[in-house]
């Protein structure tokens, strides 16, 4: 079979949602198929909406046998900004009756890669199905859609939709940026679904996606490519000795829960806790100030990486006493099976969606998202209860092993790329 892939990003690039599709695109490449995947040349993810953001110079590569097309974002005068305020009036239109058509124009600047959409619905070339990823950018995603209804061919999508820490799935600030009535209306017409969690799978199948179009997929690890790491060499470049460690790996933005873990750390250290807190990740100019507030006797016990490569991220994992993330941005987690590979606690916001991948009490805990004294309090808790905290971690590990390795979720996305419709 021939497939096409549609994404925003792709490998080499750094994120989830890029790495995700790279996984299901070579094992079907070795299952024989022929795949390729059509993206823009973003290498940073801030290049969608930024001119600064880094970009690919090669727009053709084969990596693992997908066949990779990278074609140039074109961004509106005001960059940033005027991305900002173009998704906030799709955000209003989507409050109104109105019909879909300009939500869908409009979107197409966020991000405006022209020659990608020129691409689909010119090419000669021909495919036997068609899968898109991340409903956020949703212009891909419908023009995905649109060249699958002109070519008679199966659509597939992975939505990755961010539900956020609301009452509902959906409701809170963020995640309605993720559930817009446009957008939603995509996924609605999937031949496929490929959800995250079963919260995801929930919230498609209450607007008015079927069941039988609902595969919950998941997300993977493959243990090679995260084992390995070094915990003494670590501690020792470091300087942290044997003092407990506790990190997080991720954006260090609000939204992923920076803010509040440096909080926590800052309540505990006050009330007479010794630890010391890792934090590796891209950093937004507000979380660079926040950090300058910190107060200097603090800083000390402070050790902020930035930006990591795989090898010392592998130290730092196999370093970590506790591994927090409590975030509200993700729609699965891969993070934390990293942690658990090494056997370690984790610590996760009780968020829509993650709330499903961390069993709370058994292999993690679960706070409320953005309360740092709850945080505080769980963190103290795996500090003063190893015992519990291992168990926690081994427990993680167990369930990794059993069903979030990407050849388990390759196993469940694979036959929906073959089946007649």
């Amino acid at each position: 079979m021939r497939i096409l892939h549609v994404i925003q990003r792709y490998v080499p690039a750094h994120g989830g949602a890029e790495q995700h599709l790279h996984e299901i695109g070579r094992r079907l490449v070795q299952d024989g198929h022929a795949v390729v995947t059509i993206t823009s040349d973003a290498r940073d993810v801030v290049a969608l909406w930024d001119p600064r953001g880094a970009r690919f110079e090669t727009q053709h590569e084969v990596i693992d046998g997908v066949e990779i097309y990278r074609f140039p974002l074109h961004h509106a005068p005001g960059g940033a900004l005027t991305y900002a305020a173009v998704r906030r009036l799709l955000w209003l239109y989507s409050k109104t009756p109105f019909p879909l058509a300009p939500a869908y124009l409009l979107s197409h600047l966020t991000p405006r890669i022209p020659d990608l959409f020129r691409w689909l619905r010119e090419t000669p070339a021909a495919f036997d199905v068609v899968a898109a990823m991340t409903i956020v950018f949703e212009p891909l995603v419908y023009e995905a859609w649109q060249y699958a209804q002109r070519r008679g061919i199966p659509f597939l999508l992975y939505p990755l939709t961010h539900l956020g820490a609301g009452s509902r799935p959906g409701r809170d600030d963020l995640a309605s940026f993720y559930t817009m009535r446009h957008q939603v209306a995509l996924v609605q017409q999937a031949d496929v679904v490929f959800a995250q969690t079963p919260d995801e799978a929930d919230f498609y199948a209450a607007h008015g996606v079927e069941r039988n179009r609902l595969v919950i997929a998941g997300a993977g690890v493959n243990p090679e490519d995260v084992l390995g790491g070094d915990a003494t060499s670590f501690r020792e470049r470091f300087g942290i000795g044997n003092r407990p460690l506790v990190g997080m790996i991720g954006t260090l933005s609000h939204d992923k829960g920076a803010n509040a873990l440096l909080e926590a750390a800052l309540h505990l250290w006050d009330a007479g806790e010794d630890f010391v807190l890792a934090l590796a990740g891209f950093m937004p100019v507000e979380f660079m100030l926040r950090l300058e507030s910190v107060p200097s006797h603090w800083r000390s016990r402070m050790l902020v990486l930035g930006v990591i490569d795989n090898t010392l991220k592998r130290h730092m994992l196999a370093a970590l006493d506790v591994f927090v993330l409590p975030s509200r941005s993700d729609s699965f987690g891969i993070a934390f099976l990293e942690a658990w590979l090494y056997g370690k606690p984790v610590i996760g916001a009780h968020v829509w969606g993650v709330r499903t991948l961390i069993a709370h009490e058994r292999d993690g805990l679960l706070v409320p998202f953005g309360d740092p004294w709850a945080l505080a309090q769980a963190i103290k808790r795996l500090l003063d209860n190893p015992n519990e905290a291992t168990a926690m971690g081994q427990r993680g590990r167990a369930k990794v092993a059993a069903k979030h390795l990407w050849a388990h979720v390759y196993a469940r996305v694979r036959p929906h790329y073959t089946q007649s419709f």
